[in-house]
């Protein structure tokens, strides 16, 4: 469950793995066949937040719902989760699944597959048909900002997938030895992308389900409501206004220019001094539980009590008074600062302990992402990428809301997305609910929608966080201790489908070094924060070898 950015290598007949580069999409199924179950598991509480299969009119898109688990095994765990029902059995499945062991319990009663165990409790098994003959191998690596390696090892196959009602004919790894989570691969950031292999996204095209490759990201900022991806369409219900259009050739989707930024609360306007910030991009990034920033940002809001922004009071932020403010020319979205706080992993509500999952880039150069605005970003920005053309469209976000007013994209008959007017909401929505104390090793965990990370994907973190903020009108200067050896968490790194090197893949690595868009190395440094919970969890836990299986990785 490492949360840092991955650099990914693909094996196997040199063809790519299923894993997106965009979403690394973690999924749960329901009780059929073979399945295990979420109720079935004793070890894991039912999500608060249910998923049903959408049913669709007659157009061509999919709307995928998803949740998002803070904590799992009392760990934080950034992924996204939906249904994904498969085959002729109606067996779970997704860019790769656990294979079904001989017997269950005697393979979940070995200690080192006690991890793995219960994560494949959760998402389910699948059995290779026995006609399937002797199918290629497949391996996925991904080296973690840890120098840890992650690693799933089995057999390609190919069979039907289902999900949101939609059925589609997909190839997928059946995994033998892993000590990674399963993965659906969206194919949003596709760099060499391979029609022997190709992702989720791209066959739904290719078999007719939608009319083209567009991925909105819908984060409702309600862990009740939940969040949302929408495939081949966009939903005119949850933004206001016109998008702000991309497509002038950037290198991925998501990559945009640098925003004017400013800090607002109730009393004052502060605009950082930009001098010295001559970075040339921003990325938007679902996957990424929080923002990088350049420092002068960090310097314009008001120092936590102590110094340390992963230990400060729950309601250090006031949701309806404390924004930052990205400008694009004419679209400015306003993000609330109390959507970078998040319940501190072990406490309870009465410790009052959250951290702000913010990080300053304290030297940016040009060819750099100068920001890197993840899952709390999309609470407040409702964002359309195109793999195909790298194509990034944005416009104000709009809260809570569960009506649909869809519009199909691709195809002779479909809109531009440059003419799409959004609805603005009715009325004004009361401000979001305080977050929900943090799970205790017997209760719940809390389920919340993740958009820009994995959330409904691939939000981050989803928790929503109200309260009182008392302002400073000069910051005073952050308590710096010892960085650590690990640097902050940096956005799960695109998987390069054939194991080519991605720029992205660098962030976040031990040796503080950045890919920037000229293709030179360069220095990064961050503002490290020891003890900041999103530091401390790089190493995956989950392991598990079935009998017979190559033991890539083995302990």
């Amino acid at each position: 469950m490492g949360m840092g950015r991955f650099s990914s290598a693909v094996h196997g007949y040199g063809v790519p793995a299923l894993l997106s580069a965009f979403f690394l999409l973690s999924y749960f199924v329901a009780q059929n066949g073979h399945n295990i179950s979420l109720q079935q598991s004793s070890q894991l509480a039912e999500r608060s937040v249910s998923i049903e299969h959408v049913k669709r009119a007659d157009g061509s898109y999919v709307i995928i719902p998803v949740t998002y688990d803070l904590i799992v095994r009392g760990e934080l765990d950034a992924n996204l989760y939906t249904d994904v029902l498969f085959g002729y059995i109606n067996m779970a499945h997704v860019t790769w699944v656990p294979k079904t062991p001989s017997s269950r319990n005697e393979f979940c009663n070995q200690a080192k597959n006690g991890p793995g165990c219960q994560i494949a409790g959760k998402t389910g098994y699948y059995s290779p048909r026995s006609t399937t003959g002797n199918a290629p191998s497949f391996e996925v690596s991904q080296e973690t900002s840890s120098n840890y390696t992650a690693t799933a090892t089995g057999r390609w196959y190919s069979d039907s997938v289902t999900i949101a009602g939609i059925t589609v004919d997909l190839q997928f790894g059946v995994a033998d030895y892993w000590n990674t989570t399963p993965t659906l691969g969206l194919g949003v950031f596709p760099r060499y992308a391979d029609s022997r292999r190709p992702s989720y996204l791209t066959v739904l095209k290719q078999q007719g389900q939608i009319g083209d490759t567009v991925c909105s990201v819908y984060d409702s900022g309600n862990s009740t409501v939940g969040g949302s991806l929408l495939l081949g369409a966009v939903d005119r219900a949850k933004f206001t206004g016109k998008f702000k259009v991309w497509d002038d050739g950037s290198e991925y989707p998501g990559d945009v220019p640098v925003p004017n930024v400013r800090f607002l609360n109730s009393t004052s306007e502060i605009s950082p001094d930009s001098n010295g910030v001559n970075g040339s991009l921003a990325t938007i990034y679902p996957s990424l539980p929080a923002i990088y920033v350049p420092q002068v940002v960090i310097d314009s809001i008001a120092a936590p009590p102590n110094g340390l922004y992963y230990d400060v009071p729950c309601d250090w932020f006031n949701p309806d008074e404390d924004f930052l403010e990205f400008t694009w020319q004419e679209l400015v979205i306003k993000m609330p600062l109390a959507d970078l706080l998040f319940p501190y992993p072990g406490t309870t509500a009465d410790q009052n302990s959250c951290f702000v999952s913010i990080f300053a880039n304290t030297e940016v150069q040009s060819g750099y992402y100068t920001y890197v605005l993840g899952q709390p970003f999309l609470k407040s920005a409702y964002v359309v990428m195109n793999p195909v053309n790298n194509l990034t469209a944005m416009a104000v976000s709009n809260r809570d809301v569960t009506t649909q007013n869809i519009v199909e994209l691709g195809g002779s008959l479909a809109s531009s997305i440059g003419d799409i007017q959004g609805i603005a909401p009715a009325t004004t929505t009361a401000p979001p609910p305080p977050p929900p104390p943090p799970p205790s090793e017997s209760s719940g965990t809390p389920v919340g929608p993740i958009v820009g990370g994995v959330v409904g994907g691939v939000a981050a973190l989803a928790a929503v966080i109200g309260g009182i903020f008392f302002f400073r009108r000069r910051r005073r200067p952050a308590a710096v201790a010892t960085p650590p050896e690990m640097p902050p968490p940096a956005p799960p790194g695109p998987v390069s489908e054939l194991g080519s090197p991605d720029p992205r893949n660098d962030w976040g690595a031990p040796k503080k070094v950045g890919i920037g868009a000229d293709g030179a190395t360069h220095p990064v440094e961050y503002a490290e924060a020891p003890g900041h919970p999103l530091i401390q969890h790089t190493e995956p836990t989950v392991y598990a070898e079935l009998p017979g299986s190559n033991g890539i990785g083995a302990r």
